[in-house]
Order: structure tokens, then C-alpha cells, then sequence
């Protein structure tokens, strides 16, 4: 009975070495993968600028950006059918089923971002849309010190003043360059 409980500690201490590395690897695993998407989000949105921009010259920017969501559905309705279980919960409840003013307002708000972030992308660039969404990071900030009570530490509004200054800084640059054609 001694033996075992000398050997319980050993395993312990093991495994929560053997769960460090776990959180670790998956906390590498979780910054690889976010910055695979960071790029293929800016890959996409200079690619997006090229589209709007320059392909087709005479077709109006509505009918690409339609093309863009056409698109985007006929994504989203091909993905749903690689579930069984999706399209059996479809035929069940219908493709609103479970739906809630939350789920209607967060579907709403994310449209009309797209709709925004192409918008800016077609008119403008995709630096600028890059750069304006920053105010995301403050929002949601924002959102967590009013709606849920929590505190920001200096690290975050330290980090949130640099945003702040570099989308400052990128507007002015940008505006001294348009307003004077030389540089």
C-alpha cells in the first residue's frame, strides 16, 4: 500500500509535464493556425482588390461584389452536404431551424462587415480595409470592459493605443501621399 501511494506522486508530477507539453503544442498549433489564416485572409483581400478593381473595367462594382456573395453561398450550401447530420437537421427543422434573434443579428452584422470590408476594398485598397479593421480589436474590447464587467490590463491599452496611432498614422501618410502626387 506504501509502494503505491510513493508512485502516485511520480505519475502526477509526469503527467502534468506530459499536459504542459500538450497546452504548449496546442497553443503553437493555435498561433500557426491563426497566422495561416491572417495570410490567407490578406491574400485574399489583394486579391479581392485586383478583382474589383481592375478585372473587368466596365462592369459596375455591385454586380462583382454580387458575384463575390453568389459565390460565397454556393460555398457554404456544397460544405453543408459533406455532413449526414447536417442535412438530416435541414430536412428536420428547415434551414432557419434553431435560429434566434441572436443568431439573426450575429448573421446581419457579419453580412453587412462583408459588405463594408469590400466596399472599402473596392473603392479604396485592401491596406486600407486591413487597417480599419482594427477598430474590431477596440469593439470588442469595448464590448468586454461595459457589456461583461471585465477589466482591461495595461498590456491590452497599451496595445490598443498602438493600434490606434498606426491606423492614425497609416490615414495621415496616406492622405499627405494623395494630396501630393510626387511621392
Amino acid at each position: 500500500n506504501e509502494s503505491v501511494h510513493k508512485t502516485v506522486p511520480g505519475a502526477a508530477t509526469v503527467k502534468s509535464h506530459s499536459t504542459q507539453s500538450t497546452v504548449s503544442l496546442m497553443q503553437a498549433v493555435g498561433i500557426v493556425v491563426c497566422i495561416c489564416a491572417e495570410c490567407c485572409s490578406a491574400s485574399g483581400a489583394v486579391l479581392q482588390q485586383k478583382f474589383l478593381q481592375v478585372a473587368k473595367p466596365g462592369l459596375p462594382v455591385s454586380i462583382k461584389l454580387w458575384y463575390q456573395h453568389l459565390f460565397g453561398a454556393a460555398v457554404i450550401i456544397l460544405t453543408t452536404f459533406f455532413e449526414p447530420g447536417n442535412v438530416e437537421r435541414i430536412m428536420q427543422h428547415g434551414v432557419f431551424g434553431g435560429w434566434d434573434r441572436q443568431v439573426f443579428l450575429t448573421m446581419l452584422c457579419l453580412w453587412l462587415y462583408a459588405l463594408a470590408a469590400s466596399s472599402v476594398t473596392a473603392y479604396l485598397s485592401a491596406l486600407t480595409g486591413a487597417m480599419s479593421a482594427v477598430m474590431v480589436v477596440i469593439a470588442i474590447s469595448l464590448f468586454e470592459v461595459f457589456y461583461r464587467g471585465k477589466a482591461l490590463n495595461a498590456p491590452q491599452i497599451f496595445l490598443i493605443a498602438a493600434l490606434v496611432m498606426n491606423s492614425v498614422a497609416y490615414v495621415q501618410l496616406k492622405e499627405r501621399r494623395h494630396s501630393d502626387p510626387k511621392r
